[in-house]
């Protein structure tokens, strides 16, 4: 949701996996499971797959749709990958419906090298990436200005936690450098409290609506000013 302007329909793909009671399984508790048992390309792909596949469904009903899609290097570093995607994306006619690939902050930090040159390759492909900080102990400004992201969102413990500390100043200077800031993890009218003075752009949390399979959200009615 966007907290001053309206910017489109924007949604985040997440993968869950539903147990034998029905419950569903949050992808926090699967991707560590499926890197170490070697799936994590198998549910990239299939992620991104069918949120290509959704957003060719729903262009014409949802014309302003964005989907965020989590990705990891290893798997857009495979050399089949970015001929794979830049066809996907030819063949279903979505040269302006392009999703927004997200990457861990973390893993960008500790293979930045890899980072630099695939992140330079989806750049040409006129695709849109976004940041996901999961701890400010890996945050490192200079490598992030390297990268051509649009987008950056704060580790969603600064939310989740009453004690800890919006960095207002951090928020302000990745705004100069052109970065849209997201925090995650708003949860109650108290969490969106704490993140509304700091400059973020864009807020997400089960406050303003708990994961589901229809893009029903009515973003005409929520934008603040």
């Amino acid at each position: 949701m966007a907290l001053r302007r309206s910017l489109g329909e924007r949604y985040d793909t997440v993968v869950r996996l539903r147990d034998p009671d029905g419950e569903y399984i949050p992808a926090l508790e699967i991707l560590p499971v499926s890197a170490n048992a070697d799936l994590q390309s198998r549910i990239d792909r299939f992620a991104l797959g069918h949120a290509l596949e959704v957003i060719q469904q729903q262009r014409e009903q949802h014309p302003r749709l964005r989907l965020f899609v989590s990705q990891s290097l290893s798997t857009i570093g495979k050399k089949d990958w970015i001929l794979w995607f830049r066809d996907q994306i030819l063949e279903r006619g979505l040269l302006r419906h392009r999703p927004v690939l997200q990457f861990r902050l973390a893993e960008v930090v500790s293979e930045r090298a890899l980072a630099v040159d695939l992140f330079a390759e989806l750049q040409r492909l006129g695709v849109k990436l976004c940041l996901n900080c999961e701890d400010w102990d890996a945050v490192d400004e200079d490598l992030i200005g390297q990268l051509p992201i649009s987008l950056i969102r704060l580790p969603s413990g600064i939310v989740e936690s009453a004690e800890a500390v919006v960095p207002t100043d951090f928020v302000q200077r990745w705004r100069e450098q052109g970065w849209a800031v997201i925090a995650s993890g708003i949860d109650s009218p108290k969490a969106l409290a704490r993140v509304w003075q700091c400059g973020v752009e864009f807020v997400q949390g089960s406050f303003l609506q708990m994961p589901s399979p229809e893009l029903e959200f009515d973003f005409s009615e929520v934008v603040l000013s």
